[in-house]
């Protein structure tokens, strides 16, 4: 099986609106500035921009033969004579997965004969995740390893250590180690390192997911002593070599 990566370009322009909706155009815009016009396609910023591309992808899917996987709305198959494809789709970014390359060329200019795609070859970079192929073909990990690294760069080295382990054994949070008071700059930074990790376990790091499980039952009253043990995960994902999945 094959994986290739499309791009639709512009994607939330192709619909059209179905409502009446009117725009000042901005004044930096050399035509019509400042003056209300119509629009009839929609445009980035719009609250059902995101829902019209999404019908307008399904309609092109369809059109192919292509069905819905069960419970799986974003993922759609088709089937004929044996040949197998399998489309994934994230907004503008969408993964096809084939055992036959003339069924994804038709398959391919199918969407260009209605949207501008770049086809951007076999899957390596996908929503910040790379990808790797074996060279046998057979096997195929996920690494993160680049956005670990900006992690450690955003949250300074300073402040954690490489571990061997993403947190301590027999971890827990005592009454005395939780802040009497909320310091909203700590809790904000704890969230968003809290978040990172989160994003991080769900996708190539499964290792770390009962710690930042542990981790996320500290959410208010953040005091310094409840956020090491999440630097000290980081700490964990910089040591040594990247596990990839």
């Amino acid at each position: 099986m094959r994986i290739r990566h499309l791009d639709v370009v512009t994607a939330f322009l192709y619909p059209r609106l179905k409502e009446k909706m009117y725009m000042l155009v901005p004044e930096d815009i050399a035509a019509y500035p400042g003056e209300i016009v119509e629009l009839f396609h929609s445009i980035y910023g719009t609250r059902q921009a995101a829902h019209n591309w999404y019908k307008e992808l399904i309609a092109a899917l369809r059109a192919f033969g292509m069905q819905p996987a069960v419970d799986e709305e974003t993922v759609f198959v088709t089937t004929v004579k044996g040949r197998k494809l399998i489309v994934v789709m994230f907004v503008d970014d969408i993964i096809v997965i084939h055992n036959d390359d003339q069924l994804f060329k038709r398959f391919l200019k199918h969407l260009q004969s209605k949207f501008e795609i770049t086809d951007e070859g076999d899957l390596q970079w996908y929503l910040g995740v790379y990808y790797q192929r074996s060279a046998d073909g057979a096997t195929m990990t996920a690494s993160q390893a680049s956005y670990i690294d900006r992690l450690a760069t955003t949250f300074g080295g300073e402040r954690w250590q490489p571990t061997k382990t993403p947190m301590e054994e027999k971890f827990s949070v005592r009454e005395q180690d939780v802040a009497k008071e909320h310091d909203p700059k700590l809790e904000s930074e704890y969230h968003k390192l809290l978040g990172s990790l989160l994003f991080l376990s769900c996708w190539s790091r499964p290792d770390i997911s009962v710690a930042v499980t542990k981790l996320a039952r500290v959410g208010r009253r953040v005091s310094t002593r409840t956020t090491r043990p999440a630097y000290s995960c980081l700490g964990n994902l910089s040591f040594g070599s990247d596990p990839s999945t």
